[in-house]
């Protein structure tokens, strides 16, 4: 935390731009203030963090001490929606006006009035409005039109879904070994519905399309099917250890329930617990050798919890809380049946190799439709020189990235030119 002078401290009243008054709590204060570290501040809706936002914003151009004061264009700002970003310009408005009118007479008028005029030329928009104009000045980089318009969602999904139509016929049309790819694969996993192989396509379509390298992990996807049983058995191996450790830790969280506020239901904590010293033996032997794993797979197919000894000399108290403890350990033997010996214990190696064999050729043909899917829908969107959402993000991080994955000279000038970077609704 900055130890702030007491002449560029932060007002400790702000008004908000309804006119109410905002009176920050510590948190919000130090949100407002800290800049010796990258920041992320979560908290429920209406719990003020747009006006902490803004607030944020008029501390680092008015307030903050000298050698780290800026002014509002070097702020970069992103919101979710243009008309967050026009009520936040709004907002930082009134926020720098509250430096002028307020009661803590200012020494630095002159500069808020500049911060002020600087309001409708500051970087202030959503992403993609962002994305947008640096891809206009970056155009020859990527040969973009730079006069490309901006599809609106609906008319994206429409033109998409239309090219995978005009995707489907051609195959249908073509009458050779990508006919019946097609054909074997509409029979086999969609019960003869184009149209579920069509929704499929276009789900994982929009999936590959979030990831900065989707056309290598497509690649994957086809690799990760050419596997040996000894890979799978380091595999499974690797997720069993992960599964038995959660579920390890749940073991530990019933039995002390039951023990703290089920007295009475003993018996199933010790069943729990004796439960847990054999998962943990599994956790520990569970190597990457595929002797190992078979004999720990036919283990789990035949493991069974401990039946709770009889006691028939109960309280009616007592024997509620027994049946709540028989009630919690069902739970567990339940999600035990669904999560380990279900997943793990079901197919050896050789059986699971045998199977991806088997659904390669249907793997391919998605692969291939999703593929054919990329690239005709990218000439649709040329032909109206037009880009979607995800276009901008995508180029966008082209241009900010070299081939081998480091900062571009675009991305230096942009880290120079704007002293710090804010983004509202991160999570969306």
């Amino acid at each position: 935390m900055l130890n702030n002078r007491p002449d560029t401290a932060a007002p400790s009243v702000v008004r908000s731009p309804t006119g109410a008054v905002f009176q920050p709590t510590p948190e919000q204060r130090e949100a407002t203030t800290r800049i010796d570290t990258s920041l992320i501040v979560s908290a429920s809706a209406g719990s003020g963090k747009t006006s902490v936002l803004a607030e944020r914003c008029a501390y680092l151009t008015c307030d903050a001490p000298d050698n780290v004061r800026c002014d509002l264009t070097d702020l970069l700002v992103v919101t979710f929606t243009d008309a967050a970003a026009a009520q936040m310009r709004s907002r930082i408005r009134q926020t720098l006006r509250t430096r002028l009118s307020g009661p803590h007479g200012r020494r630095i008028d002159s500069h808020i009035q500049r911060q002020l005029q600087q309001i409708d030329a500051a970087s202030i928009s959503t992403l993609h409005s962002f994305c947008a104009g640096l891809l206009r000045q970056q155009f020859m980089r990527l040969d973009l039109d730079p006069n490309f318009s901006i599809l609106d969602s609906d008319e994206a999904d429409l033109l998409c879904i239309d090219s995978l139509r005009d995707v489907l016929q051609r195959r249908h049309r073509a009458a050779d070994a990508t006919t019946g790819a097609l054909r074997e694969l509409i029979e086999h996993y969609a019960s003869g519905r184009e149209e579920t192989i069509a929704d499929s396509v276009l789900t994982i379509y929009q999936f590959v399309r979030t990831l900065h390298d989707g056309a290598s992990w497509l690649d994957g996807v086809v690799k990760r099917l050419e596997i040996t049983d000894e890979q799978i058995a380091q595999s499974e191996s690797k997720l069993l250890r992960q599964e038995l450790g959660r579920f390890v830790e749940w073991l530990a969280m019933e039995s002390r329930y039951i023990r703290n506020h089920a007295p009475a239901g003993g018996t199933y904590a010790e069943n729990l617990e004796v439960a847990s010293q054999r998962m943990i033996d599994w956790q520990k032997r569970a190597t990457d050798s595929l002797e190992t794993w078979e004999a720990l797979r036919n283990e789990i197919a035949t493991f069974d919890f401990s039946r709770a000894k009889p006691n028939r000399k109960l309280t009616d108290e007592q024997k509620q809380e027994k049946k709540e403890a028989s009630d919690r350990y069902q739970q567990v033997k339940d999600l035990f049946d669904r999560r380990i010996r279900s997943r793990f214990s079901r197919f050896s190696a050789e059986q699971r190799r045998e199977g991806l064999q088997q659904i390669r050729p249907y793997v391919e043909t998605l692969v291939e439709l999703i593929r054919d899917l990329d690239q005709t829908y990218a000439a649709a969107k040329r032909r109206r020189h037009g880009l979607d959402f995800n276009d901008l993000e995508q180029f966008t991080y082209q241009v900010l990235r070299t081939p081998d994955g480091k900062p571009s000279d675009v991305a230096k000038n942009l880290q120079n030119r704007y002293a710090h970077v804010l983004v509202d609704e991160f999570q969306d």
